[in-house]
């Protein structure tokens, strides 16, 4: 339904008078004066809405436009008074599109026939425009995005530039809040500043509180034009687009295996830069093709996501995280990527209880190379390669065995049982189910997580058998080690907690407790100072810090302190947070 101004005026009387019936007197506080809570502006076409809200109810409250920052209420123009109400909004009409005005509050009080005036010291900021007709390609930061946010959202008590989450300018707005990003560039449907704006589910989340107000909410024309700012890449007044440098701690990237997406995280920042789409645009609409896990190359140029539902490989450049090829023959769910020391290989891992099989792939032209098949290895999940690079290791998820492939003579060398227990051939029957392994920097040891039987099994490469078992929490999943090679960090998804190994004493050394929930990867940082927890976060969810509808649960990536093993930080990813991996 569309008002006129007058109308307009009506229906905000209605919605923000207090008290206004004679039969409900107004209670005048004569003890102590207090000004205005907050005043903001909704800018229109030619129109700009002055709302506001006090901390005690006035006689009267006056409403002045200026021209200039500075208003004097002497030299200003009188728009329209208002009776003892505590809030309350006027449309002020006509304006010219694109000049600044600005608004200040005379607040009137009569105590025992005593008149006292104050003056507001808050100014409300406008500048009305006509946003139904911007071209998209035209906008920018001062003249769309800015008068948006200084208008209706950083103003005094909300994200003013003496608030801690401050939208007084663009490098405020690349800010973080409490694990949330307000703004991800080229990402708007993932930008926390669109959820609190929205009140549209279907063009993007809703997140609580609503800005600017319950009340008055920002025209869905002006929500149109930041979202294509966004999906631009949010970029300065001089055309740059934020975080398009690798950082001095390095990235992280997690995917978010139920919505198809890839997050990348300024591990100096400690904050989502980037969301890039790994699948299908919508998993609302589109089950997910499933990025499972993500591995970096040697050389921090190229990235490689595995689709396990989608059956793809794809092949990203690190620097401006575009698609530059994809793999969508010969691999059968693949569930982990192993780059060969040299990076011109790639070992796959095919998870699937059909599958008796690892590929080989050529990195550079993203084809497949071979197969190494064994009817004794079945799904395998997880696939590391021995820092000399000589070997790859496969953890052969329901056959509870070890492939060792030999990747000089392209051979597989044996295939080892974890136990002396686990029969030859392998059967239906699982106890250990190894998932994923780490080498020693000698390349003499892997350990390998069992998640069945909730417990950390060693390799002796040389030897080819298994030397020793390490209790850790309940189904252990994917395990790092810290660059020196000291220790080694594992996510135990169904006990939420992390497990710290001593490589040389083999045992656990310490246990992080409530990392988050169903933490399943975990990757050390490349100076070691970091371990990044991925969390599913699926079954009992910790909910988002600001309460959303409209979106599928949150993933959480935690950040540890290794010198302490304590957490850091919480951020918020995409669903099923699942794989990770740090840049070198």
């Amino acid at each position: 339904m569309k008002y006129s101004p007058s109308q307009f005026i009506f229906y905000l009387s209605l919605l923000f008078c207090n008290s206004c019936s004679q039969n409900n007197p107004i209670d005048i506080n004569c003890d102590e004066t207090k000004d205005l809570e907050y005043i903001y502006v909704v800018n229109g076409n030619a129109s700009a809405t002055i709302v506001w809200s006090g901390s005690e109810v006035f006689n009267q409250y006056s409403i002045y436009r200026d021209t200039i920052q500075n208003v004097r209420i002497q030299n200003s123009t009188f728009r329209k008074s208002f009776q003892s109400i505590l809030r309350g909004g006027f449309v002020d009409t006509p304006l010219v599109d694109g000049r600044d005005y600005y608004y200040k509050i005379l607040l009137e009080k009569n105590c025992n026939n005593e008149q006292s005036n104050i003056i507001s010291s808050l100014v409300a900021e406008a500048r009305p425009n006509n946003y139904k007709i911007i071209d998209s390609s035209s906008v920018t930061f001062s003249n769309h995005i800015k008068p948006i946010l200084n208008s209706s959202c950083g103003v005094s008590g909300c994200h003013s530039s003496s608030e801690e989450s401050s939208f007084s300018n663009w490098n405020d707005l690349m800010k973080e809040d409490n694990g949330v990003s307000w703004v991800i560039p080229f990402k708007s449907t993932k930008s926390h500043l669109v959820y609190h704006l929205n009140i549209d589910s279907t063009v993007a989340p809703i997140s609580k509180p609503t800005m600017p107000s319950a009340e008055i909410q920002l025209p869905k024309e002006q929500i149109k034009v930041l979202m294509n700012w966004i999906d631009k890449g949010a970029k300065d007044e001089n055309g740059n687009i934020p975080f398009t440098e690798i950082p001095s701690e390095g990235i992280a990237i997690v995917t978010n295996q139920g919505e198809d997406l890839a997050a990348i995280i300024d591990l100096s920042l400690k904050r989502v830069t980037r969301f890039i789409t790994t699948g299908v645009l919508d998993t609302k609409l589109q089950p997910p093709l499933a990025p499972h896990n993500v591995t970096i190359d040697s050389k921090n140029q190229f990235y490689y996501v595995n689709l396990i539902s989608g059956n793809k490989i794809l092949k990203f450049n690190i620097s401006d995280n575009k698609k530059v090829a994809e793999l969508s023959s010969g691999i059968i769910s693949p569930s982990q990527v192993a780059l060969s020391i040299t990076n011109d290989t790639g070992y796959v891992a095919n998870f699937s209880s059909s599958q008796t099989g690892i590929s080989t792939i050529n990195t550079k032209t993203m084809s497949l190379i071979g197969n190494f098949l064994d009817p004794r290895m079945i799904a395998p999940h997880g696939i590391s390669i021995t820092p000399n690079g000589k070997y790859a290791i496969s953890a052969n998820q329901f056959s509870d065995n070890i492939t060792l492939i030999d990747c000089d003579q392209q051979t597989i060398l044996d295939v080892i049982p974890l136990s002396a227990k686990v029969s030859s051939p392998p059967t239906a029957s699982k106890n250990f189910e190894p998932y994923q392994s780490v080498i020693t920097k000698d390349s003499k040891f892997a350990f390998i997580t069992c998640a069945q039987s909730n417990e950390v099994r060693v390799l002796d490469i040389n030897q080819r058998k298994i030397v020793d078992s390490i209790n850790v929490g309940l189904r252990p999943l994917i395990l790092d080690i810290t660059p020196n090679g000291e220790y080694i960090y594992v996510a135990n998804r169904n006990s939420n907690s992390v497990s710290v190994i001593n490589v040389s004493q083999r045992k656990v050394v310490s246990t992080i407790q409530n990392v988050g929930q169903q933490p399943h990867g975990i990757a050390i940082s490349k100076n070691g100072n970091i371990a990044v927890v991925s969390c599913e976060n699926l079954l009992t969810s910790e909910a988002p810090h600001h309460p959303t509808t409209g979106s599928k649960n949150i993933g959480i990536v935690i950040l540890i302190n290794t010198s302490t093993n304590s957490i850091i930080k919480k951020i918020e990813v995409g669903n099923f947070a699942a794989g990770v991996a740090v840049s070198h």
